[in-house]
């Protein structure tokens, strides 16, 4: 990330809510470390090229965004693997719709946008919605 600062990653079906101990535990080390290689803590490249997918994490996902902010997080309905979003007669799922008025309709306008929508279109490079 240091030599490809432009260059970005995004973790998918993984979920998010891991992430913000990830970044504590890393920025730990780099602050207790005598070699100093990289310019940046792990949680200045996160935000700058890492991006995090989430699609059924409720309290957990919403820890994470407000830990480290809504720039790096897109909501995925991973369809049409088995563990989508999508309700049927062997799931418990429900629809995206549902899940975000559920979980997610509590943040602001601005951040959700930013969540379904906005940040995937700047990181894949999409034009905006017309």
């Amino acid at each position: 990330m240091q030599r490809f600062p432009d260059l970005n990653f995004v973790s998918v079906e993984s979920g998010i809510g891991w992430m913000p101990y990830l970044l504590a535990y890393l920025d730990w080390q780099f602050a207790n470390s005598s070699s100093k290689v990289l310019t940046m803590t792990p949680t200045e490249y996160f935000k700058r090229q890492i991006y995090g997918c989430f699609w059924f994490e409720d309290k957990t996902a919403k820890l994470a965004i407000d830990a480290l902010g809504p720039d790096n997080f897109l909501y995925e309905s991973d369809f049409p693997h088995p563990t989508s979003m999508t309700p049927g007669p062997a799931t418990v799922a429900v629809t995206p719709r549902e899940y975000i008025a559920q979980t997610l309709g509590d943040l602001p306008e601005d951040v959700l946008s930013k969540i379904l929508h906005d940040n995937a279109a700047r990181i894949y490079n999409l034009d905006p919605l017309s």
